[in-house]
């Protein structure tokens, strides 16, 4: 049994596709209505500030919606309240465009420091995407208290590439916010927000597998 034959067998199991659709959702009214603002005549500034209370009102309805503190709104929710003061106080939208960018800056943090500490965050979304998944595989094939620490090195490895690669992605955004026109990167940042989230997801997912099938090769040789 692996993580490619294995679904995860509680409610609580979040799915690619849901991800994926999440994503979408997240990211669509936002550029709905910078675009949306941007064709009947409306500034760049005015749009993108528009835009960013779009994101903070939907953050703010998925708390609501949800009757729960959801982690990720608590954080993006004030840094756009941050970036529309921002906004306003500057009238420079591309300053405000990379205050947007510091959730991925202290998301590719939090990826470094968990890794660091010895507590990645890989294995925790793992244990979220996967509910039980991973300790019914281990009690199934007898893994050791050395599998065990395996395992738990292979995330500490995994996360800490992640963060790497997260801050290098807003370092370089960063970069073209300052090199092409407010609308262009308006319009590129979130497909290419989407592409890089769906790659580390894709990359945490096939580096997980490769390791749980060696490990199954080398459990079904003892």
């Amino acid at each position: 049994m692996s993580l490619t034959t294995e679904r995860p067998e509680t409610e609580n199991g979040i799915s690619p596709r849901q991800l994926l659709i999440e994503g979408l959702l997240n990211v669509g009214p936002a550029l709905c209505a910078y675009f949306g603002l941007r064709l009947v005549g409306f500034s760049e500034l005015h749009a993108l500030m528009a835009a960013t209370a779009v994101s903070a009102t939907q953050g703010l309805a998925k708390m609501a919606w949800k009757r729960a503190l959801d982690p990720v709104s608590l954080l993006v929710v004030p840094i756009f309240g941050v970036s529309l003061v921002i906004a306003w106080l500057t009238r420079d939208p591309r300053l405000s465009q990379v205050t947007n960018e510091v959730p991925g800056m202290l998301l590719g943090t939090y990826f470094l420091v968990s890794a660091l500490i010895g507590k990645p965050l890989t294995e925790l979304l793992v244990a979220k995407l996967w509910p039980g998944g991973v300790e019914k595989l281990a009690d199934e094939q007898g893994w050791t208290e050395a599998d065990q620490g395996s395992y738990h090195r292979l995330h500490v490895h995994v996360s800490f590439w992640c963060g790497i690669f997260s801050l290098l992605f807003s370092g370089l955004m960063v970069v073209i916010i300052y090199s092409f026109s407010v609308d262009v990167v308006q319009a590129v940042n979130p497909v290419v927000s989407m592409c890089t989230t769906g790659g580390l997801i894709v990359g945490v997912v096939v580096a997980i597998r490769m390791y749980l099938r060696r490990k199954e090769r080398a459990l079904s040789a003892r």
